[in-house]
């Protein structure tokens, strides 16, 4: 999904309406966070576990160079 997308999915619903996220685990356990401006930001596709070695992503000095993409970042 791009932004756009998401911005065209979001305009069915009222504006007024408030953003939550919902994570269910594998214990049954679901948490609800409220989504915060501060929790959505610009970033790079690269996380911890990411394992592909794709050369496009880095220069010749190893510094990221790939794709950036919109973050949600789920903290509570």
């Amino acid at each position: 999904m791009n932004v756009q997308e998401l911005i065209n999915h979001l305009k069915q619903f009222n504006p007024e309406t408030k953003v939550m996220f919902s994570h269910t685990d594998d214990t049954d356990w679901t948490t609800k966070i409220y989504m915060k401006k501060k929790h959505v930001k610009l970033g790079d596709i690269v996380s911890d576990d990411y394992d592909d070695e794709d050369e496009e992503l880095w220069d010749d000095n190893d510094k990221y160079i790939g794709p950036k993409v919109v973050l949600f970042n789920l903290e509570y």
